[in-house]
């Protein structure tokens, strides 16, 4: 492959967020909401949307939120440390932590799920522009 890493994790980061990440809704009062929030459990997809709002979109890590999700069984703290270090949001800009009432973690989810979370308009609005690039790049077969 022929990308810069720059690039890259353009594409890979716009594609994570096309793909997993909370598209704009309109909540109860009827306005429109501009969430740009990926959930997942797998480390290295955190990781790198991280990396992908911080050095393509240009978000300062003190406008970043967490938000984790984790099952009876496992240790809050433990969690809410380990995600902390992976993405680099300190637990003090977390909102609370949902604890489960029922089941289990699956093996893959051994430290719950997290959520990166910024809410600005204008932000969703840069990714969704590059969403376009790429589409328009890879089902119109510009080059």
């Amino acid at each position: 492959m022929s990308l810069n890493s720059k690039t890259t994790l353009k594409i890979v980061g716009a594609t994570l967020y096309w793909a997993e990440g909370r598209k704009p809704y309109r909540d109860k009062r009827g306005w429109m909401q501009y969430p740009v929030a990926l959930t997942n459990s797998d480390p290295e997809v955190i990781k790198t949307f991280t990396k992908f709002l911080r050095e393509i979109i240009g978000i300062k890590n003190k406008n970043l939120r967490g938000w984790l999700q984790v099952y009876p069984d496992l240790d809050k703290t433990k969690c809410e440390k380990f995600w902390s270090k992976l993405s680099g949001i300190p637990t003090k800009q977390f909102h609370k932590t949902y604890l489960a009432k029922h089941g289990k973690h699956k093996p893959k989810f051994n430290y719950g799920t997290f959520a990166v979370i910024y809410n600005r308009k204008e932000v969703s609005q840069k990714i969704f522009n590059i969403i376009e690039e790429i589409k328009s790049e890879t089902l119109n077969g510009a080059r």
